[in-house]
């Protein structure tokens, strides 16, 4: 994985943005959090969690967002189809390189080392949509599921 992305950590505490609105998404542990008045990111990119109970779980980030500091961005450095290489982290067992007991940790540094196989962009491509498609069913599919347990 380290030849095909790199990290970089965020800073943002939610304590800082409390009071802070406006037309940026942030994103935190379990996704979407808010708005706020500015933004780290200008493209779209893969975030982590990198500590606590959500340890290894990805999110796929919108350009012109940014994320709390419990969350790493992932970015590609080689050309490669965003949601294809979030596809290939969402079937990463993360917590193999969970440390620590009372609050779990991951570093970039251990989980670089995982071995990731990149097709050409045109397959990758092709998987990316499949796997689009598949992903946009099964969440249709639970929404009605929910609307129907409410009746």
């Amino acid at each position: 994985m380290e030849r095909i992305a790199t990290k970089k950590s965020s800073n943002i505490s939610a304590n800082a943005i409390e009071e802070n609105f406006g037309d940026y998404k942030l994103y935190g542990v379990s996704g979407y959090i808010k708005r706020v008045d500015f933004y780290r990111e200008k493209d779209q990119f893969i975030s982590i969690v990198k500590d606590r109970a959500g340890v290894g779980r990805t999110l796929l980030c919108e350009s012109k967002s940014s994320v709390l500091g419990v969350l790493d961005e992932i970015k590609p450095k080689i050309k490669v189809n965003l949601y294809f290489l979030y596809s290939v982290l969402n079937n990463i067992n993360f917590k193999k390189y969970s440390i620590g007991s009372n609050i779990p940790h991951i570093y970039f540094k251990d989980y670089s080392k995982e071995k990731i196989k990149i097709s050409s962009l045109k397959e990758q491509q092709k998987t990316a949509n499949y796997l689009s498609t598949i992903y946009t069913k099964t969440e249709n599919v639970q929404t009605t599921n929910r609307k129907n347990t409410r009746v």
